[in-house]
C-alpha cells in the first residue's frame, strides 16, 4: 500500500494500520478489496475525512493520498513529507504522538463511482471521436467559402478542398450515425 500525504496543520492524532487491503485509520476500517487493478476511486466515494485523493491500484498495489496532520512547529520532514510504502499487515504506523482506539468498524464506501481500465479507455475513444468530429466541422466551416464563391461566380473550389470536404462529411455521417 503506497500513502502520499499531504500536511494540514492540525492536532487531530493519525493512526494507520494495514490487513491485506484494509486500511485502518483512526480505528475505523477501509476495505478496498473490491477495487480491481488500473481502477481508480474518487475520494469523494469514501466516507473518510483523512483522505486527500482518488485510490487506485496499480500493479496490484493500492495507491492513496492522506492528510498528514502537524502541530505549529512542525519541522520540514513532516511538512513536506515522503511517501510511505505499508508492507506488513497488522503493523500500526502512528503519524502523531497521541494514538485513539475506535472500534474498528467498517466504514462507508461506494464502490460504484470505480472507473475501470475499460472505463477510462472507452472515455479516452469517446474524447478523441469528440476531437475528430470538432476538427472535421472546423474544417467545413473554414472552407465553406470556396462553394460560396463557386456559386456565385463560377470559380471552382480546388479539387483537394473538395476531397477533403468530403471526407469530413463522410466522418460525421459515420460518427452521426
Amino acid at each position: 500500500m503506497y500513502i502520499k500525504f499531504s500536511p494540514m496543520r492540525s492536532e487531530a492524532p493519525l493512526t494507520l494500520s494495514r490487513m491485506g487491503d484494509v486500511l485502518t485509520i483512526n480505528g475505523e476500517a477501509f476495505d478496498f478489496s473490491a477495487l480491481p487493478d488500473d481502477a481508480t476511486l474518487p475520494f469523494t466515494a469514501v466516507t473518510c475525512d483523512w483522505l486527500a485523493g482518488d485510490i487506485t491500484r496499480k500493479d496490484g498495489e493500492l495507491h492513496l493520498s492522506l492528510i498528514l496532520p502537524h502541530g505549529p512547529h512542525a519541522p520540514d520532514a513532516t511538512r513536506f513529507p515522503a511517501p510511505i510504502t505499508i508492507t506488513a499487515d497488522g503493523t500500526d504506523y502512528t503519524v502523531a504522538l497521541r494514538r485513539t482506539y475506535g472500534d474498528h468498524r467498517m466504514s462507508n464506501i461506494d464502490f460504484s463511482q470505480i472507473t475501470t481500465l475499460e472505463d477510462k479507455a472507452a472515455v479516452a475513444q469517446a474524447l478523441r471521436l469528440q476531437q475528430i468530429t470538432t476538427q472535421a466541422e472546423t474544417y467545413l466551416a473554414a472552407t465553406d467559402w470556396y462553394l460560396i464563391r463557386q456559386t456565385e461566380t463560377g470559380k471552382p473550389a480546388p479539387d483537394a478542398v473538395k476531397e477533403r470536404r468530403a471526407a469530413a462529411r463522410k466522418l460525421l455521417s459515420t460518427s452521426r450515425a
